[in-house]
């Protein structure tokens, strides 16, 4: 499973939709260090959909600043990244543990594959499901020891050009 930890802004009530959920569709994830908090604008990173028990609230002052984490799961044939919160709240300021958070946070168990083009990863726990990750691989270790993906684990690395046959 791949968990993820990250603030979106949502300027509105988002709309409540199935399993007691309020749904928040292509959400663009923010980027915190020190006092600046901007969008990431990247066409590295996917469309998120992000599904939350948090209400936001219809008031002028409510907080429009949703810190989230929970199980991502990749939807197959989409570029888009459910995020399935299990733990959000809303702030009218970014919270102390949210400011110093430059990219998303990223954490859980993963099969790490690397072709001569592209580094993939594989979420063990989701068959025949393989996506390409958004950094490269001159960058995995160096990211998995102090950045965004600092507790990104491997359960298995491969490098070897064959298993880029089995990619689509």
């Amino acid at each position: 499973m791949i968990h993820l930890r990250s603030i979106t802004f949502v300027p509105e009530e988002p709309p409540f939709v199935f399993n007691s959920h309020y749904q928040i569709l292509d959400a663009k994830l923010w980027s915190s260090s020190t006092m600046d908090v901007v969008p990431i604008n990247s066409s590295r990173f996917p469309r998120f959909d992000i599904l939350t028990p948090a209400p936001r609230g219809i008031s002028p002052t409510a907080g429009s600043w949703l810190c989230f984490e929970g199980l991502a799961k990749f939807n197959p044939g989409s570029e888009t990244i459910i995020v399935n919160c299990q733990a959000s709240s809303y702030h009218s300021e970014v919270p102390l543990q949210y400011q110093h958070l430059p990219m998303p946070y990223v954490f859980g168990d993963l099969i790490i594959i690397e072709t001569q083009k592209q580094l993939y990863a594989s979420d063990p726990d989701q068959d025949n499901l393989t996506v390409p990750l958004f950094f490269r691989p001159a960058n995995f270790y160096c990211a998995r020891a102090q950045g965004a993906l600092r507790d990104l684990y491997c359960t298995h690395y491969h490098s070897a050009p064959s298993f880029g046959s089995k990619l689509k």
